[in-house]
């Protein structure tokens, strides 16, 4: 910053100077972020991850790396669930609970530095699912909390419970459609019901049983 006696004629040299160097650096992040936004794209989520992070580690209040950041996040949970067979928690053996509370914290670690607070208290409230007495992510609630505070945005954390209500209320009318489809028959229909359930919630144990119903169903007609 230069000071107010600076003359104009000094100010327009320094300027004429400075000005390639100052395109390169912001030449330099911009290509970094459509370095991440390519990888994304590609499906190479960790890469994503990587150049994102490095972003943000330089300038913590880029909007554009943010959101990208976010939405590398969502990818990762939604390729998760696919990638994997879906099962109740209680089926989980010690070092997999141990993972996947590993897992939600650093989620909640990187929702909290790009200051998705309500994203952030989500996720770390997830911890408790696999590790109930989580001591790390018991502080990390308490950081998010005063830091949501502190910035005016307390609001947020009640809307994201507000909205955890209404993944309940679809939850039950799922849940009411699976059980009505599987009584008449309704195979795929069923089925559609219970996977929109398991998006939602996961781990919730009558989703998980009739899916099993309806897979063994498949089987059989298939024999």
């Amino acid at each position: 910053m230069f000071h107010k006696t600076t003359g104009y004629s000094r100010f327009l040299l320094v300027m004429a100077l400075m000005g390639c160097q100052v395109l390169s650096h912001s030449e330099v992040k911009s290509q970094n972020v459509q370095d991440a936004r390519r990888a994304f794209e590609a499906g190479e989520l960790y890469e994503a991850r990587r150049i994102t992070k490095s972003v943000l580690e330089k300038k913590p209040g880029d909007e554009t790396a943010q959101k990208l950041m976010a939405q590398i996040i969502d990818q990762e949970i939604a390729r998760e669930k696919e990638a994997f067979e879906p099962k109740a928690i209680e089926e989980f053996t010690k070092n997999e609970k141990l993972d996947e509370a590993k897992i939600w914290l650093d989620r909640s670690k990187t929702l909290l530095s790009i200051r998705q607070y309500g994203e952030a208290l989500l996720a770390a409230e997830k911890v408790f699912l696999y590790d109930p007495e989580n001591s790390e992510a018991s502080r990390l609630i308490d950081e998010i909390k005063q830091k949501a505070h502190r910035e005016g945005k307390s609001d947020l954390l009640f809307l994201k419970h507000n909205a955890e209500d209404e993944i309940r209320g679809r939850v039950e009318t799922y849940r009411k459609q699976a059980r009505q489809w599987v009584a008449d028959g309704k195979w795929g229909a069923a089925r559609l019901a219970v996977e929109k359930i398991l998006l939602l919630v996961p781990e919730d144990k009558e989703a998980l049983r009739l899916y099993e119903q309806i897979r063994t169903h498949k089987k059989l007609e298939s024999l």
